[in-house]
């Protein structure tokens, strides 16, 4: 990775202590914590059912980051305040689904901003990968930390949902996955979202003879 370039890490939130520890030993800068809140959950024996995940955001020391999410401020209460909140200034902050407006001005000017807090549903249980992230999650970050024709790595691609955030925004992904059942399902999303056949590069054969002639 190069200086400046940014870092985000999704984890879950009784491992935060490791996972912050392991952040900023690699020789990241931590500069904040993101939530995604789920739409769902999935019921266990917590006191507190899980509805959200922690999503460590930074950067490589060394270079200036970029950033393309704009620089306002937000106060946010979530789980059953009001959509409507009066600030010091007079504006009016109104929360409208995933989106945060800022309504200020004599005629009424209305200002998107950027929050720590990220709404996106949870996919439904899938056969294909037991904790399959939605790409709009993805993509909220992207839009946000790169531009078009960037590169973005994924280490721990799993169901392969980076990718086709890529694939939407025209990002370049590049992508690592250990596991073989994993590896089919990314290509069998990236074929079905983009209607193309995806190549195996070191033979030039189709992913479908190759899948075929597996036992």
């Amino acid at each position: 990775m190069k200086p400046g370039a940014p870092i985000y890490v999704a984890h879950a939130d009784t491992e935060g202590l490791a996972f912050r520890s392991a952040f900023q030993s690699a020789g990241f800068k931590l500069s904040g914590c993101l939530v995604w809140a789920k739409n769902s959950l999935v019921l266990g024996r917590s006191d507190y059912q899980w509805q959200h995940e922690p999503i460590l955001y930074g950067w490589k020391p060394g270079a200036a980051h970029r950033w393309y999410g704009g620089r306002k401020q937000t106060t946010l209460v979530d789980g059953g305040g009001s959509a409507f909140a009066v600030n010091d200034d007079g504006s009016v902050t109104v929360t409208v689904g995933g989106e945060i407006l800022i309504i200020s001005g004599e005629n009424l000017r209305a200002t998107p901003v950027c929050s720590s807090l990220f709404r996106a549903e949870k996919p439904r249980s899938s056969a294909d990968h037991p904790t399959m992230k939605p790409p709009e999650l993805i993509a909220s970050m992207l839009k946000n930390s790169t531009r078009k024709g960037d590169i973005v790595l994924d280490l721990f691609a799993g169901s392969g949902s980076t990718l086709i955030a890529c694939e939407a925004h025209g990002r370049l992904a590049r992508l690592v996955e250990l596991d073989p059942l994993f590896c089919d399902v990314i290509v069998r999303r990236w074929q079905h979202f983009t209607g193309k056949s995806a190549v195996l590069e070191a033979t030039g054969r189709p992913f479908s003879e190759v899948a075929s002639g597996r036992t």
